[in-house]
């Protein structure tokens, strides 16, 4: 479809984060834009945005999500990224938000309330800071094992499994467990699949 588009061609595709990012260190002429979707396997797309950003800044980054969550949307522009476009978008979007990207310009989705887009640019919103830790805890509650399996998987005593429990309730505001799966999940914190 990008080909499609007037002035645009496509130089790579990836099927995960790590895969571009390796094609990226090999390329003698980097792409002008790179399209990067929230979830991803091995890397995901915040993971693979912030890498590009450290290691080819002049690289614009549109993020594609089906997920409209502000959570999602603040930290894909904390992070550097330059647009933010929903999957089920009109192709016609897709080629309006390459072109403004391309100049420079922020492009988020039609779909997404321009509030939403004023709320990111607050500087009093911060988003909570979820350690690599409670990330891994994260993605175990997501599964079908015990707190105590989780435990012993990730190798630590169930104290410390109460302690990322109760670190993520606060920072996410729930208080159960199948609300922070829930939350986790609606909010492309973790893939689906």
């Amino acid at each position: 479809m990008i080909e499609s588009f007037k002035g645009f061609n496509v130089v790579t595709e990836s099927d995960d984060g790590s895969d571009l990012l390796r094609k990226l260190s090999e390329m003698e002429v980097l792409p002008d834009i790179s399209i990067l979707d929230v979830s991803m396997k091995q890397l995901n797309g915040f993971d693979t945005l912030t890498a590009i950003k450290q290691n080819w800044p002049s690289i614009k980054v549109l993020m594609l999500s089906m997920y409209s969550s502000r959570f999602n949307i603040t930290r894909a522009f904390k992070l550097g990224a330059n647009g933010y476009l929903l999957k089920d978008s009109d192709p016609s979007e897709l080629r309006d938000a390459l072109r403004k990207v391309h100049k420079n310009d922020i492009y988020i989705s039609k779909q997404i309330s321009r509030e939403v887009l004023k709320n990111i640019k607050n500087e009093n919103i911060q988003l909570p800071k979820i350690t690599d830790r409670e990330m891994e805890f994260l993605a175990l509650c997501c599964t079908e094992l015990t707190y105590a399996e989780v435990a012993e998987q990730m190798g630590i005593s169930h104290r410390t499994v109460e302690s990322y429990r109760d670190s993520l309730f606060a920072k996410l505001g729930v208080s159960s467990r199948s609300s922070l799966v829930i939350h986790a999940l609606q909010n492309g914190m973790i893939p689906i699949g």
